[in-house]
């Protein structure tokens, strides 16, 4: 980033030196800390500022670095929710105490950590956001990183509802929404996205229609 930043103060219009930049927020910051602005920021110019005959390569570099940042983030947070030992463990002793409120103060324990995934979410979600669905559609490869993130987004989310369920709570019919919504529009570009669409989505308890959120419409 360093490297990055001297070259940038000589040439504002370096096109490798914002990409370098794009790809050194990881490498500075905790994903939490993290806001998809300062790498979209430095996507755009290295876009921009790219050869004629460049921007093709360019584009593919930032749309692969970005699909395979947010099924890696969403990786990461699939591991977090699944290691529950410590939830299991704070919730089995208020319940030995007071079984009726064990749950609700359980969830109120575990917020931070709910909390921080939700906020890699939204950090996926603007990622996503920045890679048009005309790309997606046009480039095989992309469209399938499209359909591993959603993959990926579904088996998050319901490791999500899974370790609400260790200690006897559940997901909101507005996280569900939620979580139902960006599932569709991850495949709003994806081939196959009305078979997917058609299928149980484990996280829903509400048996919410995915095909009905106009976000898969593209």
């Amino acid at each position: 980033m360093e490297l990055a930043d001297r070259v940038l103060e000589e040439d504002e219009r370096c096109a490798a030196a914002w990409l370098i930049a794009m790809k050194s927020f990881q490498l500075l910051l905790p994903i939490e800390a993290c806001q998809a602005s300062n790498e979209i920021e430095c996507a755009r110019y290295a876009i921009r500022f790219a050869a004629p005959g460049e921007k093709y390569r360019m584009r593919k570099q930032v749309y692969e670095f970005f699909l395979h940042k947010i099924i890696a983030v969403l990786k990461r947070d699939e591991q977090a929710l699944a290691d529950g030992r410590e939830a299991v463990s704070f919730y089995q002793r208020l319940a030995y105490l007071d079984a009726s409120h064990a749950p609700q103060k359980t969830a109120q324990w575990d917020r931070p950590l709910v909390e921080a995934v939700q906020k890699s979410f939204v950090y996926c979600r603007e990622l996503f956001e920045f890679i048009p669905d005309s790309a997606l559609k046009r480039n095989a490869g992309w469209n399938r990183l499209a359909a591993e993130a959603a993959e990926q987004w579904k088996r998050t989310c319901s490791y999500l509802e899974i370790r609400f369920e260790m200690y006897r709570w559940t997901m909101s019919r507005e996280m569900a929404e939620d979580c139902v919504r960006q599932y569709a529009r991850f495949l709003r570009a994806v081939r196959d996205r009305d078979e997917r669409l058609r299928e149980t989505l484990p996280f829903d308890r509400y048996h919410l229609d995915a095909a009905s959120y106009p976000e898969h419409r593209g």
